[in-house]
């Protein structure tokens, strides 16, 4: 099965994060109300579709665990990155 293409970061979006610090970025993770993810990439990102998996386990540098805890009844989510855990309810 073919990577999927991911969409572009809009320009205004990049330009508010680089005037938060946030240099040069290669990957966002967007996450809706309903806990739904999504992914951005930077300007200077390609897609690689024809890129072949499972990588050999040789060539991996790190894994960085991310989740997204959704709650029955609540308008809470908890976004895990790391070991790192952020509630966010609105």
């Amino acid at each position: 099965m073919p990577n999927p293409i991911i969409p572009p970061i809009p320009p205004a979006a990049i330009a508010a994060l680089q005037a938060a610090g946030v240099k040069d970025i290669a990957l966002m993770s967007c996450i809706d109300k309903d806990g739904n993810t999504h992914i951005l990439k930077g300007d200077r990102v390609t897609d690689h579709p024809d890129a072949t998996f499972p990588i050999k386990t040789s060539e991996i540098q790190s894994i960085t665990p991310i989740s997204v805890v959704k709650y029955t009844g609540s308008t809470c989510i908890t976004y895990v990155q790391g070991g790192t855990l952020y509630t966010i309810c609105w």
